[in-house]
């Protein structure tokens, strides 16, 4: 009989189960759960593994119920972690127990000698008092010894159930045996010493062909039946045993070998397989007959010379005519000549005799002055271009007889002469002035521009009043100045 709230329990209700227990004990309130006083559903996970060869092995294991009740039962959860070391006839273990309720640790130890058995799960007890309450179990453990059965032939399988009791076999074919292990028992394998499938009796047919290993004569190759399963890769109706190009379809007159462009050459003896062309060339043609196989010859249709590549070279001037630019001419510029070798040919060279630069087109411009020497009047000296060569200066200086004014009027004058400038204003100035003197005005004209200076200047100069005079006309340099 149980007791709740000082109200008894009678021990046949309690025998009925917890409901009726509480029925009797009048506990039905409107917040009552009857699943609340069931026993929970537990959950029980086992793993060991191996570690290396030496017998040692690692386990753990869980232990937890799946659902918390009100009444107080067993709602324990349980984490070990157990090292273990096994070896015939003993076994040794360490479990470390965590119960995750109590929130307790137990260290304890298993051991087994032969059929004795001792452990405990909490040995840390001894040292502890925050750990489970200990717990030591012992014991023996025996087995029997097995009946022996008859076995003459020592298969495993019974003489009572062995259909070849002289002969080791195995048990699903009731102790007969497969020698060749292919899953055919050997009174039913047409080849029980070698092993084949179903399909084909027991017997092997390693290359798949439909011809047994025993009867191919190319076991490891997948054949033909006309040549005893062996194959014919290129299809040219030569087994590749008998053909010498096993991988290129051929003819029987060359060994199964092909000859692509059919000049009698095999392809791998003929360095043009795809061109029909003489055996003395390999195999090669030579299209302009030059005695150069085309694939030597850069110019296949032109009659050449091996030393120009198969080329021709009309001229002879070691430029093959392709690439000279004067194929009918002798020359040393891409085949043209250049008679005064300044990289010029003649025919775009204005002065093909004498050594001159590309902006003179090819004329010489011995002072730099920017005037080729035939065109310059002073080829030795620099001068301009605006005088034919060369140099004319100011050589001015101011006449005491003339008033300041006149001096730079005169001055801006020699200036203007020499960049061949004319200013009708200045001159109109200067003329006005001019007419004013008593002393004839000269401008003095040194050197060989006496000439050019009167052709260009002499009217405006005579306009002006001023007379125009030469002294010294055989110096190549020229120069200006005035005179009264």
């Amino acid at each position: 009989m149980g007791l709740y709230n000082q109200t008894a329990v009678n021990q046949n209700n309690l025998a009925k189960g917890v409901p009726a227990a509480i029925d009797e004990l009048n506990f039905m309130g409107e917040n009552f759960n009857s699943s609340e006083y069931m026993l929970p559903t537990r959950i029980n996970l086992l793993a060991e593994v191996k570690l290396g060869k030496k017998g040692w092995h690692l386990g753990t294991a869980y232990r937890s119920s799946t659902k918390r009740t009100a009444m107080g039962f067993n709602q324990q959860s349980v984490l070990a972690l157990y090292p273990r070391k096994e070896i015939s006839g003993f076994e040794f273990s360490v479990p470390v127990i965590f119960n995750q309720t109590t929130k307790k640790t137990g260290i304890g130890f298993h051991l087994k000698v032969g059929s004795f058995v001792l452990g405990t799960e909490a040995l840390n007890y001894l040292f502890s008092k925050n750990s489970p309450n200990p717990s030591v179990y012992a014991g023996f453990s025996f087995s029997g010894k097995p009946k022996k059965i008859k076995d003459r032939d020592n298969d495993a399988v019974s003489d009572k159930k062995d259909k070849c009791l002289d002969i080791p076999g195995l048990w699903a074919f009731s102790g007969c045996p497969d020698t060749d292990g292919d899953g055919i028992e050997d009174k039913l394998d047409k080849c029980p010493e070698n092993a084949g499938p179903k399909e084909t009796q027991g017997c092997p047919d390693a290359d798949g062909d439909g011809i047994f290993d025993n009867q191919d004569a190319c076991p490891n190759a997948t054949g033909e039946v006309r040549f005893n399963g062996c194959p014919d890769t290129d299809k040219d109706g030569l087994p590749d045993s008998e053909d010498d190009c096993p991988q290129k379809a051929g003819s029987e007159e060359f060994g199964g070998c092909p000859d692509t462009d059919g000049d009698g050459l095999i392809d791998s003896e003929d360095d043009c397989p795809e061109v029909a062309g003489a055996k003395l060339f390999k195999g090669c043609p030579d299209t302009d007959g030059d005695g150069i196989p085309d694939k030597d010859d850069n110019c296949i249709n032109e009659k050449g010379t091996l030393t120009n590549g198969g080329c021709p070279d009309a001229d002879g001037d070691g430029f093959i005519d392709k690439v000279d630019e004067c194929p009918t001419e002798k020359g040393t510029l891409n085949g043209c000549p250049d008679t005064d070798g300044d990289g010029i040919k003649d025919s775009q060279d204005d002065c093909p005799k004498d050594k001159g630069s590309k902006e003179n087109n090819g004329c010489p411009d011995t002072d730099a002055d920017g005037v080729v020497d035939y065109l310059d009047k002073c080829p030795e000296l620099a001068g301009s271009k605006l005088w034919s060569g060369c140099a004319l200066v100011s050589n001015f200086q101011a006449l005491d007889s003339l008033d300041a004014d006149l001096n730079v009027l005169l001055q801006d004058l020699v200036n203007s002469l020499i960049k061949k400038e004319i200013d009708n204003a200045k001159f109109e100035k200067i003329k006005t002035k001019v007419a004013t003197l008593t002393t004839p005005l000269k401008l003095v004209i040194t050197g060989s521009l006496f000439t050019e200076v009167r052709m260009t200047f002499g009217s405006a100069l005579q306009n002006m009043g001023i007379e125009l005079v030469i002294r010294e006309i055989e110096k190549t340099s020229s120069s200006l100045k005035f005179e009264q």
